[in-house]
């Protein structure tokens, strides 16, 4: 099939742009810094998934 050119057929038949995502970038660049404005959503989470566990093992030990 691929040799009678079928393939190439029915893809350009189904998909007529199916060449688009042939050269998608492999590395993603980021050509700004990191700062501590940019990620306190991220040190809050942190901050919270730190506070429920201490809580509960706290409430692990006085039960237990």
């Amino acid at each position: 099939m691929s040799e009678a050119g079928l393939y190439n057929y029915w893809d350009k038949d189904l998909m007529p742009n199916s060449s688009a995502c042939e050269r998608v970038p492999t590395k993603i660049t980021i050509s700004s810094s990191l700062s501590l404005r940019q990620c306190w959503a991220m040190l809050v989470v942190l901050a919270g998934g730190l506070l429920v566990s201490v809580t509960i093992l706290c409430m692990e030990m006085v039960i237990a």
